[in-house]
């Protein structure tokens, strides 16, 4: 089995791409190469964007942080200068939403009656939303759309991360000794968590490139002293 890795996206397809190819190896006994591109691991993410061109000419264009045609479905700014995802895009929970905002009349305005009448009117329901939204507080609208079981979630900036109870019960926070300042540092914990094996992060790293390039020689390579010193002096390392 052979794979060239790029960053963190096509490693997650890679991933996959060798778990797959094991069971594949388990029922079979016959091992292949798994070829992974970063651009098609980004393509894959692109839901249905190549099938709207295809089909109806469609090109996508940047969006932001709302998803065209699919309404209400957005980012939206609070009195106190945050931000809120509202999404409410499903009919009932947009008649929840409705309810909750005191305006149960757009449950029935044929611009937003349905879920393709609110993507074809994606502009008009969320500034809507958006004057709503901005007479509250994050915390208000928070306490209104759980309340009335329409999705919402905050923003969260690293302050609320290191406070947040749930990062805290998970584990998702831990303390590793970090060479650049010659202390502890927070950071992330492991990811996924395993019952039986459960890892660890003991330190930072090194803060240069190539920091331990003499063990790796020295230890897995079995080089001698001079033969680095003919190595450097040659420009190899």
């Amino acid at each position: 089995m052979a794979i060239s890795l790029g960053d963190s996206l096509g490693g997650l397809f890679a991933t996959q791409g060798i778990l797959a190819a094991l069971l594949h190896r388990d029922r079979t006994g016959e091992g292949q190469v798994v070829d992974i591109a970063l651009t098609e691991a980004c393509l894959a993410l692109t839901e249905s964007m190549i099938p709207e061109y295809d089909k109806v000419g469609r090109i996508r264009r940047p969006g932001g942080s709302r998803l065209d045609g699919i309404a209400p479905s957005n980012l939206f700014r609070t009195a106190d200068e945050r931000w809120v995802i509202v999404a409410a895009n499903q009919d009932t929970v947009f008649g929840r939403l409705c309810n909750a905002m005191d305006r149960p009349d757009l449950a029935t305005d044929p611009r937003f009656i349905d879920h393709q009448a609110r993507g074809q009117n994606q502009d008009q329901i969320e500034e809507i939303i958006a004057a709503w939204v901005y007479e509250k507080t994050a915390a208000e609208v928070t306490a209104i759309l759980h309340e009335a079981s329409v999705v919402v979630g905050g923003i969260s900036d690293a302050a609320d991360i290191i406070k947040d109870p749930q990062f805290a019960a998970r584990g998702a926070l831990v303390s590793h000794y970090d060479q650049r300042f010659d202390e502890a540092v927070l950071g992330p914990g492991i990811v996924p968590l395993f019952s039986a094996s459960p890892g660890s992060v003991r330190w930072a790293g090194p803060p240069e490139p190539g920091s331990h390039n003499v063990d790796v020689y020295r230890d897995l390579l079995s080089l001698e002293e001079s033969d680095l010193t003919q190595l450097s002096a040659d420009g190899i390392i």
